[in-house]
């Protein structure tokens, strides 16, 4: 430092440089403010906050328990973490759910009854948050045995390599049917602004673990809750497992209802025969392109029956 500053001009030379930088470091605040003002900007900032917590903390676990870290550095991450950016940055509500929520709140707002300002706060969030499971249940079976709405779904059993942002890897069509399906039962309930941060993390939370490489069971609480071990049965390749376990947060719902699947997690995960393409555009279009081949055959086969 002494020989830098003993040269003639040389503190000169510093201070415009420094001048420089810390210009340069106000514009890029400026920008950075500017850039945050707008709504969908802050949400895929919000969004990538998430992630990256998210990330470090089931990265660790993890890593702690053996997992397979490997899947991290593929094609297949990178797709679902796009589907999480769509659905969790704004995108999907700006363009798709946004204005479609809107319009169904001015046309049908008789049917919001508001039954759980009837209970007090702590019971009402519990009743919600089971309501809506027990309904997510339901849709979710349903979507498994309807071929047009399987065919959506798939997108999300197609995945070879699961990881915590899997559980954002759904087709926009089943992401929008999910919307109207709950949206009437929901409205009926008349759900308080603040019940929207808890639910959202703890679905954040569980989904995210649920399709880790953790091999937890939760113990006791393996008939109550989702655990990792319970849900990766469902992403099993084989017809029979991943047809069971529909349950979202509560595993109860399968003990019910007659849907459990018990025993180890499958050695391997997506569906046999199917060749979607890896990429969200691929992954996107596959389900209507799919659908249009059937309904082709379905055509020529019936004017073959009538010749």
């Amino acid at each position: 430092m002494a020989l830098f500053f003993g040269r003639k001009g040389s503190i000169q030379v510093f201070d415009q440089t420094w001048g420089t930088v810390t210009a340069l470091h106000a514009e890029l605040a400026q920008f950075t403010a500017l850039l945050l003002s707008y709504p969908l900007v802050r949400s895929l900032w919000f969004a990538a906050k998430i992630y990256s917590a998210m990330f470090v903390v089931v990265f660790a676990l993890e890593m702690v328990t053996g997992g397979n870290l490997r899947r991290y550095w593929t094609r297949n991450f990178r797709t679902d973490l796009t589907y999480g950016f769509f659905y969790t940055g704004g995108i999907y509500n700006l363009l798709i759910w946004g204005p479609l929520a809107a319009a169904l709140t001015l046309i049908i707002p008789v049917w919001d009854f508001h039954l759980l300002h009837y209970l007090p706060g702590v019971v009402a969030f519990i009743v919600y948050w089971v309501f809506a499971d027990f309904c997510q249940y339901w849709v979710h079976r349903w979507y498994h045995h309807n071929p047009i709405m399987w065919e959506f779904h798939k997108v999300h059993h197609v995945q070879t390599e699961l990881t915590f942002v899997t559980s954002w890897r759904n087709h926009f069509v089943e992401q929008l049917a999910s919307n109207l399906m709950m949206f009437v039962p929901l409205m009926v309930l008349g759900l308080p602004l603040w019940y929207w941060a808890p639910v959202v993390f703890l679905q954040y939370v569980f989904e995210g673990l649920q399709h880790s490489d953790l091999k937890w069971r939760f113990g006791r609480l393996y008939p109550i809750f989702v655990s990792p071990s319970f849900h990766l049965i469902h992403h099993s390749p084989e017809r029979a497992r991943h047809d069971t376990n529909y349950s979202k947060i509560f595993s109860l719902w399968d003990y019910l209802f007659g849907t459990i699947s018990w025993g180890d997690r499958p050695a391997r995960y997506g569906l046999v025969g199917d060749d979607m393409s890896v990429s969200f555009w691929g992954t996107t279009v596959a389900p209507f392109v799919t659908l249009w081949r059937t309904r082709l055959r379905t055509s020529a086969g019936q004017s073959e029956s009538a010749v």
